[in-house]
């Protein structure tokens, strides 16, 4: 499977961790040059209504859709650059007949938060398992999309006006896209983990996320119309879960993926 890291030219610190756990584990990969939340321009940035480092993360994760589109794979495994990654997570990658014909995403990564999740697994090698996601939830430092889930994304999102996880793995795609969920997960983002957030791991793409007054992140921000919608929509979204668990469509629960 191909693999497209995401890095600032100015983050090599960055660049040399992902190249040095890369060639441990005999994983090849093509570097995508990151969108620098610097020089993107005021008229831009107003039409996101996005912070600068949600816009450029946003257009960097378009870039590494479009490479894949105009590459002859069928699949990619996404990164961003701060990605700690397990051994574990090679195999995956050298071998990926375990992947879903059905799926369009599968998230590898750990992000410490809760998610609905399906009941219903579909086994993989030792006690890993894939599991639907039903909710939104944010990060997006390690998932594996397929290219006709890249051409869908990249269509919707010229105009995006909410963080890339958000979209992503955002109610209105998870509802009409298939989106697994590894559990336990071989990957976890470095910045996401204020603990684990200084030096060069303190977000660059992604500054905005953290609460320096909190042990904990935020939600990605996103723009006044996008939130007065969701919220809108939140009951009916409610609505729909409850009956799909009462009739028995399908059976799930909030759970927390670790890291492993």
């Amino acid at each position: 499977m191909h693999i497209y890291i995401i890095n600032l030219d100015r983050s090599a610190g960055r660049m040399d961790f992902m190249r040095e756990q890369c060639e441990a584990l005999s994983l090849d990969f093509e570097r995508v040059p990151a969108v620098d939340g610097k020089a993107i321009d005021p008229g831009t940035l107003k039409r996101h209504g996005l912070m600068p480092g949600a816009t450029a993360c946003f257009m960097s994760h378009r870039l590494a859709w479009q490479r894949l589109i105009s590459s002859p794979h069928q699949r990619a495994l996404i990164l961003e650059d701060d990605a700690e990654l397990l051994p574990s997570l090679a195999e995956l990658i050298h071998e990926d007949g375990w992947f879903p014909q059905q799926a369009d995403v599968v998230r590898v990564e750990a992000t410490g938060q809760k998610q609905l999740l399906s009941m219903d697994a579909i086994a993989l090698s030792g006690e890993r398992v894939l599991r639907r996601l039903h909710s939104d939830s944010w990060g997006c430092a390690g998932y594996i999309i397929t290219r006709s889930a890249a051409e869908r994304l990249l269509d919707i999102t010229e105009d995006f006006t909410e963080a890339v996880d958000l979209v992503v793995f955002g109610h209105d795609f998870v509802r009409d896209a298939v989106i697994y969920q590894m559990a336990p997960a071989p990957l976890k983002q470095k910045s996401m983990f204020q603990e684990e957030a200084t030096g060069a791991f303190r977000s660059t793409i992604d500054a905005e996320r953290f609460d320096a007054n909190k042990r904990k992140i935020q939600a990605p921000k996103s723009g006044i119309a996008q939130k007065l919608k969701r919220e809108l929509l939140r009951p009916f979204r409610q609505a729909r879960a409850f009956y799909r668990r009462i009739k028995g469509i399908e059976r799930f629960k909030f759970d927390r993926v670790t890291f492993g």
